[in-house]
């Protein structure tokens, strides 16, 4: 009741009618604000790799070094910025292009892996399903920029450290980890936001 949110048998969910959830579950009037369009994330350690969306059974974000004509559009990214956040920062979608109803979230490995966390490709319209139970906080994500114009992407659980995206030597995965595990956690957009 406190979230205003309307749950709907044919959805399967509780949504937000008429307006967009914020960071802290509550439901506001105002829509998503799309800040960026058709953008790509580098890897500024490793500046072939872009992340992209991979249509994986992981589910996990992975990286490429291939052109951008082979990529069909998975390498891009529309960023949207929440109406609500929980903490003292602002905290933003990161949507496919090319599949509108994806979004980047971060959260524990599903699976045995290097790392705790990791990025995943979510479908927000899924019903059903292991990728169908995400929090609205699992996908807004605090995106910082350095005056270098690198950015770092992560999320912030309730009264927990910061999770950051990396990619590491060796893998071509999103993972995440609280710590500065190297330069492979700071990325660029392409082109650079406004």
């Amino acid at each position: 009741p406190h979230r205003t949110a309307v749950c709907s048998p044919a959805v399967g969910k509780c949504v937000c009618d008429g307006g967009c959830a914020g960071a802290d579950g509550r439901c506001y009037e105002q829509q998503n604000d799309l800040i960026a369009k058709d953008v790509q994330l580098r890897n500024v350690r490793w500046e072939h790799w872009k992340m992209y969306f991979a249509r994986s059974l992981t589910g996990k974000m992975k990286t490429t070094i291939a052109p951008e004509w082979m990529n069909t559009k998975q390498d891009k990214f529309n960023i949207y910025k929440v109406p609500s956040s929980n903490h003292n920062h602002s905290e933003y979608i990161l949507g496919s292009v090319k599949w509108p109803s994806y979004a980047v979230g971060m959260k524990k490995s599903t699976i045995k892996s290097f790392h705790p966390f990791a990025a995943y490709s979510v479908n927000l319209a899924e019903k059903e399903g292991v990728m169908a139970y995400w929090t609205p906080a699992g996908i807004m994500l605090r995106i910082c920029e350095d005056s270098k114009g690198h950015i770092r992407i992560g999320i912030t659980p309730s009264h927990e450290e910061t999770i950051w995206a990396f990619l590491m030597r060796g893998t071509n995965e999103v993972f995440g980890s609280t710590s500065r595990p190297d330069s492979g956690d700071e990325w660029k957009f392409e082109p650079a936001l406004p």
